[in-house]
């Protein structure tokens, strides 16, 4: 009870009047029940705190009331209030289902949370609640299929459910964005939101899922009507509003002052009844954000933070605050990052926090901000890393391949350092199983090998920095064995070689570390300082560095233009047909239109990104000097693809930056046809509509390297008599 009584001091109770709270176990489960289909989740979480304490002898009761509170944002909490249901009732299938449903929240626990659902079902097969949560818990490990097939097994058992058509649309949606999927799985996922509708037109659900699983454009206006639908049916959901709000945003056909109007009046209801309940204010304050109303929605944060201050949603005002993409777009000054520091230090200082995963993520960002820092004292660097291997569990390249080969460098809790490194890959485990869904078999051979590639090279290294060279080389060949495209590697073998004595060896490794830093976003540094150390010990100067570099970088060239040439595709593609309209960027009127058939005779680069998307903005700059290089080429056409961005979000983007290469406006191809699931990835067409290479990720020699696949498309043109 110890989190319920922290959190009754962050909301306000009750909602509903005294004389219309339920009055038995059965009453309340249902209002509770009834609150949680139609996605009010706030309210049932706050209705639910006294009624779960007033019917605690009731599983049912209580399950409801953790399964609100956990869809609420509250994970960490249900969980623990799971538990303790779990405990007091250890055979209801309501304690096993409550459990399942919030363990879920947790990636990595499917083997866990699975059978929990699966048993709760079975001791009950006459509840279709606890079928839809079997379902549910699937769905989050990515169990599409098995869900679809599961809820086809028991609809002879709950026939003409529209709960059951509309999730069984969203898990058939789910499932045909997997690669190679049967286009009909699309067909079935629309048939099951129309039967849904049929069956309950004032189904919340079955408008709220067939608009936020179908694909369309944004600014859609069916979308927006589906969405308008379900809000007036739930006029109390956080989700159902927010996204709500979202399509009004996006509308491209009526004005800016005719979208304000019509959030800021649904905004109005939304609030209606919850004017001084926080979670509602805190949601709000979202919505003016995306009407960008600033002063609005700073109004609203300002009064969570100053009325609420020890509530979930004011800790969410702070993290949003830190974690914004403003902060991270501000000028990285050294005043700057201390004041950041100063922010973060506070964040983690807060007496409670309600969610382990931000305070992970804050706990990285100190962690990012403290290394490339030569003033950080070795306890602060610690205590960082400590906080993130703790609380974050989404971002094991950094708890358990850069931290442990930091601490191994420091020579700071070795024992630490080895126990990631022995662990790491088990935490990629779950990812690398998410990524083989929608990844090829031969990529997906690549990133297992590279995660096992890098414990032996984090082995490695720890024992070079303890001494043990011997085990040192032996663990960081084995690495390189394995995967031979990371530069840390070579950087490794290197400092090995040296400190036997193999100085050419060194060298040799070092100035392969140098080609791979250099063909990538020179983020890493360490192969080149070695390099430029060994030839000025060598030749008394850096005179003639320059062109010894030059030496290896056509080296590299050669390297990487053969291994081009061997990625074109045995099997080449249609290129899908769409046609997008052009973002105008010296207009404000909608631009022209580009079809797949218009490319019909031209060489195509199609680049597929979105400003949300972190390697996408990296690589933009190579780009726009692929475009400025290739854009007199009458043989060639060069377009990228925005994807889940809005319009005028992509042209503010695009004239900050003075960008100027076409953007074509996704109207759904993205995910229905040419089914893209990395970002960024970049076809590459002949003059015959095929596409004969594909490149996902970011690079700084992007330029460089498509124009080699455009030569590589023309030599093959010429060939063919």
């Amino acid at each position: 009870m110890r989190f319920t009584l922290f959190l009754l001091t962050a909301v306000t109770l009750p909602l509903a009047a005294q004389s219309d709270r339920p009055t038995t176990a059965t009453a309340a489960a249902a209002r509770l029940r009834s609150l949680w289909y139609d996605q009010a989740y706030i309210d049932g979480m706050n209705e639910g705190f006294a009624l779960a304490r007033q019917f605690a002898r009731s599983p049912e009761v209580r399950a409801w009331f953790i399964i609100n509170y956990s869809t609420s944002g509250f994970s960490d909490q249900a969980l623990d209030s799971a538990n303790a249901l779990s405990k007091q009732f250890p055979t209801s299938p309501w304690a096993n289902a409550a459990r399942a449903y919030t363990i879920a929240d947790d990636f990595e626990r499917g083997a866990e949370a699975m059978p929990l659902a699966r048993r709760a079902y079975r001791a009950n097969p006459a509840s279709f609640d606890l079928a839809l949560i079997n379902a549910y818990v699937l769905s989050r490990y990515g169990e599409y299929a098995h869900g679809v097939a599961f809820l086809d097994s028991v609809s002879t058992r709950f026939p003409s459910n529209p709960e059951l058509s509309a999730y069984k649309g969203e898990l058939l949606m789910l499932e045909s964005r997997r690669p190679n999927a049967d286009p009909s799985v699309t067909m079935h996922a629309r048939e099951a939101f129309l039967e849904a509708q049929r069956i309950a037109p004032n189904n919340v659900n079955a408008w709220y899922r067939a608009a936020t699983s179908l694909e369309s454009a944004r600014g859609d206006t069916a979308t927006y009507r589906m969405l308008r639908r379900a809000a007036e049916l739930s006029p109390h959901s956080s989700r159902v509003h927010s996204r709500y709000w979202s399509s009004i945003q996006s509308r491209n056909d009526v004005s800016d002052s005719a979208k304000r109007a019509e959030a800021e009046a649904d905004i109005a209801r939304f609030l209606e009844g919850r004017e001084n309940v926080v979670g509602f204010l805190y949601v709000v304050s979202g919505g003016y954000g995306t009407l960008k109303m600033a002063d609005r929605q700073r109004e609203l944060t300002d009064r969570v933070e100053r009325d609420f201050p020890s509530s979930r949603y004011a800790e969410m005002v702070v993290y949003d605050r830190l974690t914004s993409r403003e902060r991270r777009e501000i000028a990285d000054t050294a005043a700057a990052r201390v004041e950041h520091r100063r922010q973060i230090r506070e964040f983690i200082a807060r007496p409670y926090h309600y969610s382990k995963s931000s305070l992970g993520s804050v706990y990285l960002d100190l962690f990012s901000s403290l290394r490339s820092d030569s003033t950080t004292s070795n306890a602060d660097l610690l205590a960082a890393i400590r906080g993130s291997v703790q609380y974050n569990k989404i971002n094991p390249q950094w708890t358990h391949y850069d931290m442990p080969l930091l601490l191994a460098s420091r020579k700071l809790d070795v024992p630490l350092a080895t126990k990631l490194a022995n662990e790491s890959t088990a935490k990629w485990k779950t990812q690398l199983d998410g990524m083989a869904a929608y990844a090829a078999t031969g990529e997906m051979a690549d990133r297992r090998a590279l995660i096992t590639a890098q414990k032996y090279d984090m082995l490695g290294w720890i024992d070079f920095n303890q001494g043990r060279l011997n085990d040192a080389q032996r663990r960081l060949e084995q690495a390189r064995e394995l995967s031979n495209q990371s530069s840390m590697f070579y950087y490794h073998l290197g400092r090995v070689a040296e400190a036997q004595g193999r100085t050419v060896d060194a060298e040799q490794m070092f100035a392969r570390g140098y080609q791979l830093e250099t063909s990538g976003f020179g983020r890493r540094i360490e192969n080149t300082t070695e390099l430029k150390r060994l030839y000025t010990a060598r030749n008394k100067s850096l005179d003639g560095f320059d062109a010894y570099v030059e030496r290896l970088k056509e080296e590299d060239r050669v390297r990487r233009r053969a291994k081009i040439a061997d990625t074109r595709l045995k099997e080449p593609k249609a290129l899908p047909s769409f046609s997008l309209e052009r973002l105008s960027l010296d207009g404000t009127g909608v631009g022209d239109r580009v079809t797949a058939q218009s490319l019909r005779g031209k060489f195509a680069v199609i680049n597929f990104w979105g400003v949300w998307c972190g390697p996408c903005v990296a690589e933009m700059p190579e780009l726009q000097k692929f475009h400025e290089r290739i854009k007199s080429d009458t043989s060639v056409v060069f377009v990228t693809i925005d994807f889940n961005d809005e319009r005028q979000t992509v042209k503010d983007w695009m004239l900050k930056r003075k960008f100027t290469m076409p953007v074509l406006l996704d109207d759904g191809f993205v995910n229905t046809k040419a089914r893209i699931v990395a970002y960024p990835t970049t076809w590459f067409v002949d003059r015959e509509g095929n596409i004969v290479f594909m490149h996902s990720g970011a690079s700084e020699v992007v330029a460089e390297e498509f124009g080699w696949r455009v030569e590589m498309l023309k030599a093959a043109a010429k060939t063919v008599p």
